[in-house]
């Protein structure tokens, strides 16, 4: 049975010697479990819930014919970086020793429906053994396990990603559009190439490779290739890059995680649209960064199925469209109401299918939105007051509200003097029951 060779944190090899006195558990990756209905009876990942001690070693084997991966975290919240193991081949087997307590739980990237848990407890020593003393080397061994465990280290300057390659002779692109120069590509095996322009290179073999552009490297745009975008595992550091645009950066990368603990240098770019769109598995903080100079942020997180982390500090001051900004974002359900929205022009599609979505939006100034039509369409659990705002400037409000079936916020106040397109704007919003006599309609628009 073939062996991981984990360069991720917190994974340990299986033939890494075991602390004294710990034991060994099996998990099995079901054969079968890239299929749903696994997750009715619990048995994607048998046993689902295991309980061992501080010290004990976990191995995971996958016994199904489907590629998989076991990390650490939920599909809410997004992987934690406790292990992860990304591809899990049929037949392949890796371990983790556990050497906090607590809860611990797991799921596939892939087969999100897949989940699993364990639960370490405080290590009660044995009666028999209660004289037993710790061999002498037992500090050494800890010094090599956190030593195995150290996050990886890349020249600061290097634009740091991983790709998965599954088959051999497979390859890889890295495209720049027209931005970019003169740069350079370690490509993970051994191969250092001078680029200019799209890059791409084939593999020997399969497995993970760890890619570092440097150079006159400005920007990376997945969003023209899916096939290619699908492999991209994760962005591990930003490096010093001076990045002129993000636009359709990753879009398309499902498998992409975040490992990066820097932030990007964006202060050349003003447009970050559909950046992360169709990143399912993209959660990563990206809270710190500077965006104080983006003007477009349209679909920047549409379909990122993942995404629910904390943007309420970001300075978007700048940004005029944010249509599509979080469409089909069906987790992200953060505070956004300290946004200075002054300078939003375009909202229509914003939170459209962003069915968890429920924040206050009431201090936001849309004084100068022109349209918002599909702005609320879906968003199923939204039911915020928006009577404060000033929609004098919109011209289009069409299905805005349209199956917001929980929404019922009195909007008599509204000035819509200026709407000419009201066409389904309440329509099966069940809920809604609000006065709007005061509404002064003008008809036709004229």
């Amino acid at each position: 049975m073939k062996m991981i060779i984990a360069t991720l944190a917190a994974v340990v090899l299986m033939t890494t010697s075991t602390v004294a006195f710990a034991e060994q558990f099996e998990v099995i990756n079901t054969e079968g479990s890239s299929v749903p209905g696994c997750q009715v009876t619990n048995s994607c990942f048998i046993p689902h819930t295991l309980t061992i001690s501080v010290g004990d070693e976990v191995i995971w084997k996958n016994a199904d014919v489907a590629t998989h991966t076991v990390t650490s975290g939920t599909q809410r919240g997004g992987p934690d970086g406790v292990f992860n193991v990304s591809p899990f081949f049929p037949e392949d087997a890796f371990s983790h020793i556990f050497d906090e307590p607590g809860e611990y739980p797991y799921y596939c990237l892939v087969h999100p429906w897949m989940k699993g848990l364990v639960i370490v407890q405080d290590a009660m020593a044995d009666d028999d053994n209660a004289e037993t003393t710790p061999p002498p080397d037992d500090g050494d061994q800890k010094s090599q396990m956190d030593e195995q465990r150290a996050t990886p280290t890349y020249d600061a300057e290097h634009f740091v990603t991983t790709w998965i390659i599954s088959t051999p002779g497979e390859s890889i692109i890295i495209p720049t559009g027209e931005l970019t120069g003169t740069y350079s590509v370690d490509w993970g095996d051994g191969t250092i190439t001078t680029e200019a322009g799209n890059a791409i290179h084939e593999y020997d073999d399969a497995g993970n490779y760890t890619v570092q552009v440097y150079g006159d490297f400005t920007s990376i745009r997945l969003g023209g290739d899916p096939t290619n975008a699908v492999k991209l595992h994760s962005i591990d550091q930003w490096g010093m890059i001076q990045w002129t645009t993000m636009e359709s950066a990753f879009r398309g990368a499902s498998n992409m995680v975040y490992g990066a603990t820097d932030v990007p240098d964006l202060s050349n770019v003003t447009d970050m649209s559909h950046m992360f769109a169709h990143a399912h598995s993209f959660n990563g903080d990206i809270s710190t960064w500077d965006v104080s100079s983006i003007t477009d942020m349209s679909s920047m997180f549409a379909s990122a199925t993942s995404f629910n982390q904390p943007l309420e500090s970001w300075n978007i001051s700048s940004v005029t469209a944010a249509n599509g900004m979080f469409r089909g974002a069906s987790l992200f359900n953060q505070p956004i109401d300290s946004w200075n929205t002054s300078s939003f022009m375009d909202t229509s599609f914003m939170f459209l299918d962003a069915v968890s979505f429920n924040q206050p939006l009431d201090s936001w100034d849309v004084s100068s939105v022109t349209e918002m039509s599909y702005m609320f369409t879906h968003a199923t659990s939204f039911n915020q007051p928006l009577d404060s705002w000033d929609v004098s400037s919109v011209i289009s409000t069409s299905s805005m509200f349209w199956f917001a079936e929980s929404f019922n916020q009195p909007l008599d106040s509204w000035d819509v003097s200026s709407v000419i397109d009201m066409e389904r704007m309440f329509e099966s919003a069940h809920s809604f029951d609000q006065d709007l006599s005061e509404w002064h309609i003008i008809p036709d628009g004229t």
